[in-house]
């Protein structure tokens, strides 16, 4: 048989997938930088498939956490699969973790007087997601369950008195995780101007955001938005996903991070930008296997 003859070697798969429970570190304390050392531990439940695809499950009850009081989590689980079906590649991701609580104090250049200390917390933060990759178009990615957000809240501590606590609420949905493609958003965004101006705010980009052309990507090719679209604080509504508070940073709810062939989805990041100053991360998932 001459080889242009020769059958066709059969599709492979090549399977990824990770989600990741709780990870946080501090990076100055009491006015001076922290150095991560190999031996420090910073994520703890975590899932990561191999090209073969498989089971991969975390669950560490009792996490030891290297910067108490300032980042605490508890129970943090994992589990990631990637399997047949019917011809097509399944992969399903779920992060979950409790008792979080991320704390810092105002300096004095945060121009918020009598507050000893501002914390996030959280009861419990989960999120469930499965991509679905056929062989002849792009994959589709979808929620398996509602995110869970349950007793999200900021707490402020004066230097006398109670502590003030303001409980979130978080508004979710977005096509890009409700199982439409990345071609099938670029073109209702392009075409449809009720679609396009409620997803372009979520856009985080560099440059304009114009009617008419496909979603602006990142130097890399990603879409970066939210499956997060408004949250209340404390009573009040604010459009976006990211909350600003003086004396404590930044926290960012439901980034998603895209292409045609990948998610990337973080719950819950928190960014303290004071004294201690530190970064952490909670309930994130990452599916993007391909065909070759």
């Amino acid at each position: 048989m001459d080889q242009a003859n020769a059958a066709k070697p059969a599709r492979e798969f090549i399977f990824r997938g990770n989600a990741m429970a709780s990870g946080g570190y501090l990076k100055v304390l009491d006015g001076k930088p922290i150095v991560l050392k190999p031996d420090m531990v910073t994520v703890h439940g975590e899932s990561s498939l191999p090209g073969v695809g498989g089971i991969s499950q975390s669950l560490i009850e009792r996490p030891v956490l290297r910067f108490e009081p300032w980042i605490h989590y508890g129970r943090s689980e994992t589990h990631v699969e990637g399997v047949d079906d019917n011809g097509s590649k399944v992969t399903t991701l779920r992060a979950s973790t409790e008792q979080v609580i991320v704390t810092t104090r105002p300096s004095p250049k945060d121009n918020v007087p009598h507050v000893r200390e501002i914390s996030f917390a959280a009861g419990r933060l989960s999120l469930q997601v499965q991509s679905l990759h056929p062989l002849d178009r792009q994959p589709t990615f979808s929620l398996l369950s509602p995110p869970v957000a349950e007793g999200v809240s900021l707490r402020i501590t004066p230097l006398q008195g109670p502590t003030k606590t303001m409980s979130f609420e978080l508004q979710f949905g977005h096509p890009l995780l409700s199982g439409s493609t990345l071609d099938e958003f670029d073109r209702e965004f392009m075409t449809d101007r009720k679609f396009f101006d409620e997803f372009a705010p979520r856009i985080q980009t560099r440059t304009a955001v114009k009617f008419g052309e496909r979603p602006p990507r990142g130097e890399h090719g990603y879409v970066i938005t939210s499956i997060v679209k408004a949250y209340t604080l404390d009573g009040k509504c604010f459009p976006g996903n990211e909350h600003f508070e003086p004396g404590f940073g930044k926290i960012t709810f439901g980034q998603m991070i895209v292409d045609g062939y990948s998610r990337r989805v973080t719950l819950v990041r928190v960014k303290t930008g004071s004294d201690p100053e530190g970064d952490s991360g909670f309930a994130a998932v990452d599916t993007n296997g391909i065909w070759r």
